[in-house]
């Protein structure tokens, strides 16, 4: 009996948590509606407060989730194509892009939610405490990427590869900034800018 009242629990947090993303993706956190989750999801506010206590202990679980999920997806993906790369000019190229234009096609709206679990983990330590997990764990792995890159020689072994991978990772998040000015002149001029910084890494 209680194996399958632990199989049903099981069933009824995947299903709030993929409704809760589709919510949260088609509308973002400031305009999530819990009812809506609820009715597509077949869920009663009973079962929602028995596993996740609160809304917020949902939104919190489903961002933790979503970007958990995406920082795996970009950071696999760029170390296949950091093994592929041939030369350090082509290695260098592959970081130019990943970071002006993110590695999957929805590389945008993935900083965007980067930003608003960011936002909203200041006011719940839950989500704080898996965001700063789930960022340490994306970071070694991409420091990892970095480490094949420089035992190939594609950079200078004196560069720290944790703190390009933070590096990587700040530029990232700026560039969302430049994002939202919605200013073309001043694209050009980040993205001169970060060339020319990211060049001091590898030359």
């Amino acid at each position: 009996m209680k194996s399958g009242t632990r199989v049903n629990g099981q069933a009824t947090i995947k299903r709030l948590l993929k409704f809760s993303a589709a919510e949260i993706k088609r509308n973002g956190v400031a305009n999530y509606d819990l009812d809506d989750v609820l009715r597509r999801s077949k869920t009663s506010k009973g079962s929602l407060y028995h596993h996740f206590g609160s809304k917020n202990g949902l939104i919190a679980a489903t961002q933790s989730n979503i970007l958990s999920a995406d920082l795996g997806e970009d950071n696999q993906r760029l170390r296949a194509f950091i093994e592929s790369a041939k030369s350090k000019d082509e290695m260098l190229a592959i970081l130019d892009f990943a970071i002006t234009h993110g590695i999957t096609s929805d590389s945008a709206q993935t900083r965007k939610r980067r930003i608003q679990a960011l936002a909203f983990a200041q006011h719940d330590k839950l989500l704080a405490l898996q965001l700063k997990n789930d960022q340490i764990e994306a970071s070694e792995y991409l420091a990892g990427t970095l480490q094949i890159a420089q035992d190939r020689g594609y950079f200078a072994p004196s560069v720290s590869c944790r703190g390009f991978a933070f590096w990587i990772q700040g530029a990232v998040f700026g560039h969302l900034l430049v994002e939202i000015a919605e200013d073309a002149t001043l694209e050009e001029e980040w993205t001169a800018t970060m060339r020319r910084a990211l060049d001091t890494f590898v030359r």
